[in-house]
């Protein structure tokens, strides 16, 4: 669905349509409020509860705001806090550890990337092949 700017988005006006398919999370759900293939951007909204994830293999860099909850960020053998109203940038290629100890709601942005309407396909479909 094409968006006109400005947008505002509200947390629940979304379903969490997407899964976490390789099992690194309790629970992991999340959705693409906003896909723009002309800017190279996804926005979308996360829920988690106890996992981690381990970044460093993507072409994109990646911004985490906290909501509520905690995030637990390794990088460079430095564990750092992120709590609410805390922002996390993680910069393409440079390995970061995420992990998540408790509920934890966060707001994220991937930029910029060469097809973010790929990358949401790619995601579905490994979702698919876990019966998520």
């Amino acid at each position: 669905m094409k968006k006109t700017w400005p947008i505002v988005e509200r947390w629940d006006s979304h379903p969490m349509d997407l899964k976490d398919a390789q099992g690194r999370f309790r629970r992991s759900e999340w959705n693409y409020f906003l896909v723009d293939q002309a800017s190279g951007m996804l926005m979308g909204y996360w829920l988690a509860e106890e996992g981690l994830e381990d970044l460093s293999g993507d072409d994109f860099d990646e911004v985490l705001h906290v909501i509520e909850g905690r995030l637990y960020v390794t990088c460079e053998g430095q564990e750092r806090v992120a709590g609410p109203g805390d922002t996390v940038v993680v910069r393409r290629g440079r390995p970061a550890r995420i992990v998540v100890r408790e509920r934890t709601r966060a707001f994220f942005v991937c930029y910029p990337m060469a097809d973010p309407e790929g990358y949401e396909a790619m995601v579905r479909r490994a979702m698919a092949e876990k019966g998520l």
